[in-house]
């Protein structure tokens, strides 16, 4: 079923009239968007005669289906079709469940995009009307970049896509439930990347509220991790398998798991040790290995402009805390040569060759003609990305001086973005958005990697989500600035449950004085 532009705007009057009767708009209080809960019948307003609103140039309504599953609620799919600078079209879809609390959130996807997922079960189930999109991209597989050479799709990519998404889906839920939604977005990796970038193109204009994990905030990233792959494929004596990555951590582990003043099997903060890779000789790494693991942990240099002016022309390497992370996107299972097919090739091979490909064609060796310590092949490579344009930089004045407030979280094991490009980007924001302005709050999570526990020795993923997202709203909406935030881990054969105090930076986790019991919350503070 395809709902014609004319067909919701000939029924725009009628339809609001008959909403409003049990609807509201939401209030404002002291200056803070309020959720105003209301129930609609999907059985009853689901469909074109009884849903209002005017849809753009462009845009179209697909399909429009009452679903009883996993609660009642309205699904609704559609198109939004742009021609400049090139035709591109955006999917994207939103549910509406019939208990609604007054709140609109946007699901980013990660990766590339490129598909229109499900709605995430238990947060329908608790009420919100979640939207997403498939951001306008078109990719073989999940971490394919390939499509970047095409100028709308980058555009729609780095920004635009979620923008328009986000403003006609937003006008749907008003008109569907009369009342005005308060708005968040949410995503990790890709996901918080569209967070990031939303609230530093548009401000608040489409969210009052983002929740951004494990978001790269510039070119550094998908650039560190084509670094390492062609070394190693330059140098494939220095590639490590699996087997000793896993010995490697456990070495890691107990040599630096006290410098935190515990000793719990976890590196709370890896900042606190001074790694020396020599200790991995007594494992079995060659002088090679050895030599690999520092040119993955090192800073970098980082030779184009705009380059964050905090980190003194470096980029961030990876960190040491969880290296059992590293063998999915920086080393592989299986040593190289690697095709984008070939099974175990690390992930950040896959984002590299599927981008550089994209910029220079498909017949383009980046192994062997790709200089990493060139300025002008590195600012070939940032400008492709559109780095200039809303994938980089670092100001947020205008998200935070109307009001917007954003969490970010990343794992303190994060193979393809750092914690430290998180912290990178923190004190990059504060030179344009002053430390009176409180409109973030970043959470480094332990024994985490890219979104999501490793080894299963961190919080739960769920857990973390769950707490970020509560703590957000309670935020925008109650002006309760977050604090400690409590996760926990469900106890799991290789693992006891634990609950863990994740504290704001620059505030970390420090067990209590004459405190010897470690997953307990309660016997952790904040310092």
């Amino acid at each position: 079923m395809r709902i014609s532009r004319q067909t919701f705007h000939a029924t725009l009057i009628a339809a609001t009239t008959l909403a409003a009767c049990d609807g509201g708009i939401a209030e404002v209080g002291n200056g803070r968007p309020q959720a105003v809960g209301v129930e609609r019948s999907s059985q009853q307003y689901c469909s074109a005669q009884a849903l209002s609103v005017a849809l753009p140039a462009g845009a179209a309504i697909t399909s429009m289906v009452a679903s009883a599953t996993p609660v009642p609620h309205c699904r609704i799919q559609g198109t939004i079709t742009n021609q400049a600078p090139n035709p591109n079209t955006i999917r994207f879809s939103l549910a509406m469940p019939d208990k609604f609390n007054g709140r609109y959130l946007y699901e980013a996807p990660g990766g590339s995009a490129g598909s229109v997922t499900e709605p995430t079960k238990s947060l329908l189930e608790k009420g919100y009307a979640l939207a997403t999109g498939d951001q306008g991209t078109r990719p073989a597989f999940s971490l394919d970049f390939n499509w970047k050479s095409d100028p709308a799709q980058l555009l729609d990519y780095n920004h635009r896509a979620i923008h328009l998404t986000a403003g006609l889906t937003q006008n749907i839920t008003q008109a569907y439930f009369a009342s005005k939604p308060v708005r968040y977005i949410m995503g990790c990796s890709g996901g918080g990347r569209s967070g990031r970038n939303n609230a530093r193109t548009y401000g608040a204009a489409d969210f009052d509220g983002v929740l951004a994990g494990a978001a790269p905030s510039n070119a550094a990233n998908q650039i560190g991790l084509g670094r390492i792959a062609q070394y190693i494929t330059l140098h494939p004596e220095s590639w490590i398998a699996p087997e000793l990555i896993k010995k490697a951590e456990q070495k890691i582990i107990a040599t630096y798991d006290a410098a935190d003043g515990v000793k719990d099997g976890i590196i709370q903060d890896e900042r606190l040790i001074k790694f020396d890779s020599s200790i991995l000789r007594d494992i079995g790494f060659t002088d090679a290995q050895i030599k690999l693991v520092d040119f993955i942990h090192a800073p970098w240099p980082y030779l184009s402009d705009p380059r964050p002016e905090t980190s003194m022309g470096e980029a961030a390497g990876l960190g040491i805390s969880l290296v059992t992370e590293w063998t999915g996107w920086a080393v592989g299972s299986v040593p190289p040569p690697w095709k984008v097919d070939t099974k175990g090739a690390p992930l950040g091979f896959l984002v590299s060759d599927s981008s550089l490909r994209g910029f220079y064609g498909e017949d383009f060796d980046w192994i062997k003609k790709y200089d990493f310590a060139n300025a002008r092949d590195f600012q070939v490579w940032t400008a492709k990305i559109g780095e200039t344009a809303s994938t980089g930089g670092f100001d947020y004045s205008g998200f935070a001086r109307q009001g917007g407030k954003a969490v970010f979280y990343s794992g303190t094991g994060d193979a393809a973005v750092p914690q430290d490009d998180q912290l990178l980007a923190l004190a990059e924001s504060k030179r344009f958005v002053s430390a009176d302005e409180q409109w973030s709050r970043l959470y480094l999570v332990p024994s985490w990697g890219h979104c999501g526990p490793v080894g299963g020795i961190g919080p739960d993923e769920s857990s973390v989500s769950s707490a970020m997202l509560d703590a957000l709203v309670k935020w925008v909406e109650k002006g309760q600035e977050p604090g400690a935030i409590i996760a926990s881990r469900a106890g799991k054969a290789d693992a006891a449950p634990r609950e863990f105090r994740l504290c704001p930076e620059p505030q970390k986790a420090v067990l209590k004085p004459g405190q010897s019991d470690s997953s307990s919350a309660q016997n952790w503070s904040c310092e």
